[in-house]
Protein backbone atom coordinates (compact mmCIF):
# COMPACT_ATOMS: atom_id res chain seq x y z
CA UNK A 1 0.00 0.00 0.00
CA UNK A 2 1.38 3.40 -0.98
CA UNK A 3 1.97 6.14 1.59
CA UNK A 4 -0.89 8.12 0.07
CA UNK A 5 -3.28 5.19 0.44
CA UNK A 6 -2.12 4.59 4.02
CA UNK A 7 -2.88 8.18 4.91
CA UNK A 8 -6.27 7.96 3.25
CA UNK A 9 -6.99 4.69 5.07
CA UNK A 10 -6.03 6.22 8.41
CA UNK A 11 -8.22 9.26 7.78
CA UNK A 12 -11.15 6.96 6.97
CA UNK A 13 -10.63 5.01 10.21
CA UNK A 14 -10.67 8.27 12.17
CA UNK A 15 -13.93 9.26 10.45
CA UNK A 16 -15.48 5.94 11.45
CA UNK A 17 -14.29 6.31 15.05
CA UNK A 18 -15.65 9.87 15.25
CA UNK A 19 -19.02 8.63 14.00
CA UNK A 20 -18.99 5.74 16.46
CA UNK A 21 -18.17 8.12 19.32
CA UNK A 22 -21.02 10.45 18.37
CA UNK A 23 -23.63 7.70 17.97
CA UNK A 24 -22.60 5.65 21.02
CA UNK A 25 -22.63 8.79 23.18
CA UNK A 26 -26.27 9.41 22.22
CA UNK A 27 -27.70 5.90 21.95
CA UNK A 28 -25.39 3.81 24.05
CA UNK A 29 -23.35 0.88 22.88
CA UNK A 30 -26.27 -1.50 22.51
CA UNK A 31 -28.36 1.05 20.64
CA UNK A 32 -25.74 1.68 17.97
CA UNK A 33 -25.43 -0.66 14.97
CA UNK A 34 -22.66 -0.99 12.43
CA UNK A 35 -25.16 0.04 9.75
CA UNK A 36 -25.79 3.29 11.65
CA UNK A 37 -22.07 4.05 11.78
CA UNK A 38 -21.65 3.21 8.08
CA UNK A 39 -24.56 5.45 7.12
CA UNK A 40 -23.22 8.36 9.18
CA UNK A 41 -19.78 8.13 7.54
CA UNK A 42 -21.16 7.38 4.08
CA UNK A 43 -19.38 4.06 3.61
CA UNK A 44 -20.45 0.44 3.42
CA UNK A 45 -20.83 -1.86 6.41
CA UNK A 46 -18.32 -4.16 4.72
CA UNK A 47 -15.64 -1.46 4.83
CA UNK A 48 -16.14 -0.99 8.57
CA UNK A 49 -15.85 -4.74 9.10
CA UNK A 50 -12.71 -4.70 6.96
CA UNK A 51 -11.14 -2.03 9.16
CA UNK A 52 -12.30 -3.16 12.61
CA UNK A 53 -13.92 -6.60 12.40
CA UNK A 54 -16.89 -5.98 14.72
CA UNK A 55 -18.47 -3.46 17.08
CA UNK A 56 -16.44 -4.64 20.09
CA UNK A 57 -13.23 -3.93 18.22
CA UNK A 58 -14.48 -0.47 17.34
CA UNK A 59 -14.97 0.22 21.07
CA UNK A 60 -11.45 -0.98 21.85
CA UNK A 61 -10.07 1.31 19.15
CA UNK A 62 -12.19 4.13 20.54
CA UNK A 63 -10.44 3.78 23.90
CA UNK A 64 -7.05 4.31 22.27
CA UNK A 65 -8.39 7.01 19.98
CA UNK A 66 -9.92 9.03 22.81
CA UNK A 67 -7.05 8.77 25.28
CA UNK A 68 -3.82 8.31 23.34
CA UNK A 69 -3.47 12.04 22.70
CA UNK A 70 -4.35 12.96 26.28
CA UNK A 71 -2.39 10.62 28.58
CA UNK A 72 -2.61 12.01 32.10
CA UNK A 73 0.74 10.54 33.08
CA UNK A 74 2.60 12.93 30.73
CA UNK A 75 0.52 16.04 31.43
CA UNK A 76 3.18 18.71 32.29
CA UNK A 77 1.08 20.19 35.10
CA UNK A 78 0.65 16.77 36.67
CA UNK A 79 4.29 15.70 36.29
CA UNK A 80 5.69 19.05 37.47
CA UNK A 81 3.56 19.10 40.61
CA UNK A 82 4.58 15.51 41.35
CA UNK A 83 8.23 16.40 40.94
CA UNK A 84 7.85 19.38 43.29
CA UNK A 85 5.75 17.31 45.72
CA UNK A 86 3.00 19.93 45.81
CA UNK A 87 0.26 17.76 47.25
CA UNK A 88 -2.71 20.01 46.48
CA UNK A 89 -1.52 20.72 42.94
CA UNK A 90 -0.97 17.03 42.23
CA UNK A 91 -4.58 16.16 43.03
CA UNK A 92 -6.02 19.31 41.51
CA UNK A 93 -4.09 18.94 38.24
CA UNK A 94 -5.28 15.33 37.95
CA UNK A 95 -8.86 16.53 38.44
CA UNK A 96 -8.48 19.34 35.89
CA UNK A 97 -6.97 16.99 33.32
CA UNK A 98 -9.86 14.54 33.63
CA UNK A 99 -12.55 17.21 33.90
CA UNK A 100 -11.33 19.25 30.93
CA UNK A 101 -10.90 16.18 28.75
CA UNK A 102 -14.30 14.75 29.62
CA UNK A 103 -16.21 18.02 29.20
CA UNK A 104 -14.48 19.45 26.14
CA UNK A 105 -17.34 18.23 23.96
CA UNK A 106 -20.26 17.39 26.31
CA UNK A 107 -22.32 15.76 23.55
CA UNK A 108 -19.67 13.16 22.77
CA UNK A 109 -17.88 13.03 26.11
CA UNK A 110 -15.71 9.91 26.59
CA UNK A 111 -17.31 9.66 30.01
CA UNK A 112 -20.67 8.83 28.41
CA UNK A 113 -19.06 5.99 26.49
CA UNK A 114 -17.43 4.71 29.66
CA UNK A 115 -20.74 4.82 31.50
CA UNK A 116 -22.62 3.03 28.71
CA UNK A 117 -20.01 0.29 28.55
CA UNK A 118 -20.08 -0.12 32.33
CA UNK A 119 -23.87 -0.63 32.24
CA UNK A 120 -24.24 -2.51 28.95
CA UNK A 121 -20.99 -4.30 28.25
CA UNK A 122 -18.95 -4.77 31.47
CA UNK A 123 -16.32 -6.79 29.61
CA UNK A 124 -15.61 -3.75 27.43
CA UNK A 125 -15.45 -1.45 30.44
CA UNK A 126 -12.94 -3.86 31.96
CA UNK A 127 -10.69 -3.30 28.94
CA UNK A 128 -10.93 0.44 29.41
CA UNK A 129 -10.19 0.04 33.12
CA UNK A 130 -7.11 -2.06 32.40
CA UNK A 131 -5.81 0.24 29.65
CA UNK A 132 -6.44 3.64 31.20
CA UNK A 133 -7.83 3.72 34.73
CA UNK A 134 -5.17 1.45 36.20
CA UNK A 135 -2.44 3.74 34.85
CA UNK A 136 -4.01 6.76 36.54
CA UNK A 137 -4.48 4.86 39.78
CA UNK A 138 -0.87 3.67 39.72
CA UNK A 139 0.38 7.21 39.17
CA UNK A 140 -1.53 8.50 42.19
CA UNK A 141 -0.81 5.42 44.29
CA UNK A 142 2.93 5.76 43.68
CA UNK A 143 2.81 9.43 44.65
CA UNK A 144 0.97 8.71 47.90
CA UNK A 145 3.45 5.95 48.73
CA UNK A 146 6.32 8.38 48.18
CA UNK A 147 4.71 10.91 50.51
CA UNK A 148 4.30 8.17 53.12
CA UNK A 149 8.00 7.44 52.71
CA UNK A 150 8.68 11.19 53.10
CA UNK A 151 6.78 11.03 56.41
CA UNK A 152 4.34 13.62 55.12
CA UNK A 153 1.39 11.18 54.89
CA UNK A 154 0.37 8.62 57.44
CA UNK A 155 0.42 4.95 56.48
CA UNK A 156 -2.72 4.26 54.45
CA UNK A 157 -3.86 1.92 51.68
CA UNK A 158 -2.70 4.10 48.79
CA UNK A 159 -4.73 2.21 46.18
CA UNK A 160 -7.97 2.67 48.12
CA UNK A 161 -7.32 6.39 48.57
CA UNK A 162 -6.48 6.76 44.87
CA UNK A 163 -9.63 4.87 43.84
CA UNK A 164 -11.75 7.02 46.14
CA UNK A 165 -10.37 10.27 44.70
CA UNK A 166 -10.74 9.24 41.04
CA UNK A 167 -14.27 7.98 41.72
CA UNK A 168 -15.18 11.35 43.25
CA UNK A 169 -13.73 13.19 40.24
CA UNK A 170 -15.65 11.00 37.76
CA UNK A 171 -18.92 11.33 39.68
CA UNK A 172 -18.74 15.13 39.92
CA UNK A 173 -17.78 15.39 36.24
CA UNK A 174 -20.73 13.19 35.32
CA UNK A 175 -23.03 15.41 37.39
CA UNK A 176 -21.82 18.44 35.49
CA UNK A 177 -22.34 16.71 32.13
CA UNK A 178 -25.85 15.61 33.12
CA UNK A 179 -27.04 18.86 34.70
CA UNK A 180 -24.93 21.80 33.50
CA UNK A 181 -27.88 24.12 34.08
CA UNK A 182 -28.04 23.16 37.76
CA UNK A 183 -24.37 22.65 38.61
CA UNK A 184 -21.97 25.33 37.42
CA UNK A 185 -18.38 24.51 36.53
CA UNK A 186 -17.06 26.82 39.24
CA UNK A 187 -19.11 24.95 41.84
CA UNK A 188 -17.62 21.63 40.73
CA UNK A 189 -14.11 23.07 40.99
CA UNK A 190 -14.85 24.58 44.40
CA UNK A 191 -16.22 21.26 45.64
CA UNK A 192 -13.12 19.43 44.43
CA UNK A 193 -10.82 22.07 45.94
CA UNK A 194 -12.42 21.79 49.38
CA UNK A 195 -12.52 18.01 49.05
CA UNK A 196 -8.80 17.88 48.28
CA UNK A 197 -8.01 20.00 51.34
CA UNK A 198 -10.09 17.69 53.53
CA UNK A 199 -8.47 14.60 52.04
CA UNK A 200 -4.97 16.01 52.56
CA UNK A 201 -5.79 16.92 56.16
CA UNK A 202 -6.71 13.29 56.69
CA UNK A 203 -3.59 12.01 54.94
CA UNK A 204 -1.01 14.27 56.55
CA UNK A 205 0.96 12.63 59.30
CA UNK A 206 1.03 14.90 62.33
CA UNK A 207 2.05 12.14 64.74
CA UNK A 208 5.71 13.15 64.72
CA UNK A 209 4.71 16.77 65.33
CA UNK A 210 2.48 15.71 68.22
CA UNK A 211 5.38 13.80 69.78
CA UNK A 212 7.66 16.76 69.12
CA UNK A 213 5.17 19.07 70.87
CA UNK A 214 5.19 16.79 73.90
CA UNK A 215 9.00 16.89 73.97
CA UNK A 216 9.04 20.68 73.59
CA UNK A 217 6.17 21.26 76.01
CA UNK A 218 3.68 22.91 73.66
CA UNK A 219 2.83 23.55 70.03
CA UNK A 220 3.93 26.90 68.65
CA UNK A 221 4.92 28.72 65.46
CA UNK A 222 8.66 28.38 66.05
CA UNK A 223 8.41 24.66 66.68
CA UNK A 224 6.35 24.18 63.49
CA UNK A 225 8.99 26.05 61.44
CA UNK A 226 11.75 23.76 62.69
CA UNK A 227 9.53 20.72 62.20
CA UNK A 228 8.90 21.52 58.53
CA UNK A 229 12.58 22.35 57.94
CA UNK A 230 13.66 19.03 59.48
CA UNK A 231 11.16 17.11 57.32
CA UNK A 232 12.59 18.73 54.18
CA UNK A 233 16.05 17.54 55.22
CA UNK A 234 14.72 13.99 55.64
CA UNK A 235 13.05 14.15 52.21
CA UNK A 236 16.36 15.19 50.67
CA UNK A 237 18.00 12.06 52.01
CA UNK A 238 19.61 13.28 55.22
CA UNK A 239 19.40 10.65 57.94
CA UNK A 240 18.83 11.18 61.64
CA UNK A 241 22.29 11.49 63.10
CA UNK A 242 23.30 8.78 65.57
CA UNK A 243 26.60 10.50 66.28
CA UNK A 244 28.03 13.34 64.17
CA UNK A 245 27.35 11.93 60.69
CA UNK A 246 25.07 14.91 60.09
CA UNK A 247 25.43 18.32 61.67
CA UNK A 248 23.15 21.36 61.68
CA UNK A 249 24.02 25.04 61.71
CA UNK A 250 21.11 27.00 63.18
CA UNK A 251 20.88 30.78 62.95
CA UNK A 252 18.57 31.33 65.91
CA UNK A 253 18.00 29.93 69.37
CA UNK A 254 14.21 29.85 69.20
CA UNK A 255 11.76 26.98 69.62
CA UNK A 256 12.51 25.83 66.06
CA UNK A 257 15.89 24.45 67.14
CA UNK A 258 14.18 21.86 69.38
CA UNK A 259 12.64 20.34 66.25
CA UNK A 260 16.05 20.08 64.59
CA UNK A 261 17.40 18.29 67.64
CA UNK A 262 14.38 16.00 68.07
CA UNK A 263 13.97 14.94 64.43
CA UNK A 264 17.49 15.09 63.00
CA UNK A 265 19.45 14.08 66.10
CA UNK A 266 21.62 17.21 65.96
CA UNK A 267 22.27 18.25 69.57
CA UNK A 268 24.59 20.42 71.63
CA UNK A 269 25.47 17.34 73.64
CA UNK A 270 26.91 15.49 70.65
CA UNK A 271 28.53 18.60 69.25
CA UNK A 272 26.72 18.43 65.91
CA UNK A 273 24.48 21.45 66.55
CA UNK A 274 26.25 24.73 65.81
CA UNK A 275 24.55 27.94 66.92
CA UNK A 276 25.11 31.23 65.14
CA UNK A 277 23.25 34.12 66.67
CA UNK A 278 22.00 35.76 63.45
CA UNK A 279 18.32 35.99 64.42
CA UNK A 280 17.19 34.18 61.26
CA UNK A 281 14.85 31.22 60.85
CA UNK A 282 17.46 29.47 58.76
CA UNK A 283 18.94 25.99 59.05
CA UNK A 284 21.87 24.43 57.22
CA UNK A 285 22.03 20.64 57.32
CA UNK A 286 25.27 18.95 56.23
CA UNK A 287 26.31 15.34 55.72
CA UNK A 288 29.87 15.27 56.97
CA UNK A 289 31.17 12.35 54.84
CA UNK A 290 30.00 13.65 51.46
CA UNK A 291 29.67 17.39 51.99
CA UNK A 292 26.06 17.23 50.78
CA UNK A 293 24.34 20.28 52.26
CA UNK A 294 21.06 22.16 52.21
CA UNK A 295 20.15 25.58 53.59
CA UNK A 296 16.49 26.06 54.47
CA UNK A 297 15.34 29.60 55.27
CA UNK A 298 11.85 30.91 56.00
CA UNK A 299 10.41 33.06 53.22
CA UNK A 300 9.58 36.69 54.04
CA UNK A 301 5.94 37.44 54.78
CA UNK A 302 5.06 34.10 56.39
CA UNK A 303 5.04 35.59 59.90
CA UNK A 304 2.59 38.39 59.09
CA UNK A 305 1.01 38.95 62.50
CA UNK A 306 -0.77 42.10 61.32
CA UNK A 307 -2.91 40.23 58.77
CA UNK A 308 -3.22 36.79 60.37
CA UNK A 309 -3.77 35.31 63.79
CA UNK A 310 -1.19 33.03 65.39
CA UNK A 311 -3.47 30.05 64.71
CA UNK A 312 -3.72 30.94 61.00
CA UNK A 313 0.05 31.33 60.71
CA UNK A 314 0.62 28.01 62.47
CA UNK A 315 -1.82 26.33 60.06
CA UNK A 316 -0.01 27.87 57.07
CA UNK A 317 3.35 26.66 58.32
CA UNK A 318 2.08 23.10 58.73
CA UNK A 319 0.25 23.00 55.38
CA UNK A 320 2.05 25.21 52.84
CA UNK A 321 4.09 23.45 50.14
CA UNK A 322 7.81 23.35 50.95
CA UNK A 323 8.83 25.83 48.26
CA UNK A 324 6.18 28.36 49.29
CA UNK A 325 7.24 28.18 52.93
CA UNK A 326 11.03 28.12 52.55
CA UNK A 327 13.85 29.14 50.30
CA UNK A 328 15.77 25.92 49.72
CA UNK A 329 19.36 25.94 48.50
CA UNK A 330 21.28 22.71 47.87
CA UNK A 331 25.08 22.80 47.70
CA UNK A 332 28.31 21.02 48.65
CA UNK A 333 30.33 22.07 51.67
CA UNK A 334 34.08 21.77 51.49
CA UNK A 335 35.55 19.75 54.36
CA UNK A 336 37.78 22.69 55.27
CA UNK A 337 34.65 24.78 55.84
CA UNK A 338 33.09 22.24 58.19
CA UNK A 339 33.28 22.77 61.94
CA UNK A 340 35.57 20.29 63.65
CA UNK A 341 34.08 17.24 65.27
CA UNK A 342 33.62 17.42 69.02
CA UNK A 343 36.75 16.71 71.03
CA UNK A 344 37.02 15.28 74.52
CA UNK A 345 39.41 17.51 76.49
CA UNK A 346 40.77 17.01 79.97
CA UNK A 347 39.29 18.83 82.93
CA UNK A 348 41.12 21.04 85.42
CA UNK A 349 40.20 22.68 88.72
CA UNK A 350 39.43 26.39 88.91
CA UNK A 351 41.72 27.90 91.55
CA UNK A 352 39.00 30.38 92.58
CA UNK A 353 35.73 28.40 92.90
CA UNK A 354 37.23 24.92 93.13
CA UNK A 355 34.93 23.47 90.47
CA UNK A 356 36.05 21.19 87.67
CA UNK A 357 36.05 22.79 84.23
CA UNK A 358 37.08 21.80 80.69
CA UNK A 359 40.60 23.03 80.05
CA UNK A 360 39.68 24.76 76.81
CA UNK A 361 37.31 27.07 78.71
CA UNK A 362 39.76 28.43 81.25
CA UNK A 363 42.06 31.44 81.60
CA UNK A 364 45.49 31.60 83.24
CA UNK A 365 45.85 34.85 85.18
CA UNK A 366 48.93 35.50 87.29
CA UNK A 367 49.62 31.81 87.51
CA UNK A 368 46.12 30.83 88.56
CA UNK A 369 43.44 28.93 86.62
CA UNK A 370 40.16 30.82 86.24
CA UNK A 371 36.89 29.41 84.90
CA UNK A 372 34.81 31.78 82.77
CA UNK A 373 32.40 32.93 85.56
CA UNK A 374 35.28 33.62 87.96
CA UNK A 375 37.19 35.48 85.28
CA UNK A 376 34.12 37.58 84.51
CA UNK A 377 33.75 38.48 88.19
CA UNK A 378 37.22 39.94 88.43
CA UNK A 379 36.84 41.58 85.03
CA UNK A 380 33.75 43.32 86.35
CA UNK A 381 35.47 44.48 89.56
CA UNK A 382 38.63 45.62 87.81
CA UNK A 383 41.23 44.21 90.16
CA UNK A 384 41.00 41.84 93.10
CA UNK A 385 43.71 41.22 95.71
CA UNK A 386 46.22 42.94 93.44
CA UNK A 387 45.62 40.45 90.55
CA UNK A 388 45.25 42.17 87.18
CA UNK A 389 42.33 41.05 85.04
CA UNK A 390 44.22 40.78 81.75
CA UNK A 391 44.13 37.38 80.02
CA UNK A 392 47.41 35.57 79.48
Amino acid sequence: MSVKNKIKSQERKIQILEAAKKLCSKRGFSGTRLDDIAKDVGVSRALIVQYFGNKEKIYEELINFLFQNHPLEVDPKVTNSIQKKEDFEVLNSIFLHIFNHMTKDPETSPLKLILFSMLEKPELYKKHYEKRTLKILKLLKDYINQRIKDREFKKVDSLRISSFFIAAVIYLTLQYLSMPDLIAEKEIKKTISEGIESLLNGLRDYSSYINLSKFHGHSCIGLAIGYRAALIALKEGFKRSKDEEVFAIVENNSCSVDAIQFILGCTFGKGNLIFRDYGKQAFTIVERSSGKAIRISLRPGILDFEKKTKEEILTDILKLPDEKLFKIKKFRMNRKSMPKEAEIKRSVICDICGEEVMEGRTFMIDGKIYCIPCKEKISFKGEKNGVKTSDV
